[in-house]
């Protein structure tokens, strides 16, 4: 039941997408978070169900909310 994320550490060009679906499908929800710069020093990513975006990241909600229900993940490292 994520609704919130604390970033320790990323590089740049990292992503994830959260998903409402346990298959991983896109029908229940879906966000994506990219990491704009090296986070060296903590971040809180207060909330998925919205898009924003700052120095740090770059928050994309797709349509449904999907903080609370997050079934599924996918993670890409920075190139």
């Amino acid at each position: 039941e994520i609704k919130s994320a604390k970033i320790i550490k990323a590089k740049a060009g990292t992503s994830f997408t959260l998903t409402g679906s346990p298959e991983g499908g896109y029908s229940q929800g879906r966000v994506s978070v990219q990491i704009l710069r090296d986070i060296t020093s903590p971040i809180v990513i207060p909330t998925f169900n919205s898009s924003y975006s700052n120095a740090d990241v770059n928050v994309t909600n797709y349509k449904e909310p999907v903080g609370g229900k997050v079934s599924f993940a996918y993670i890409n490292g920075a190139p």
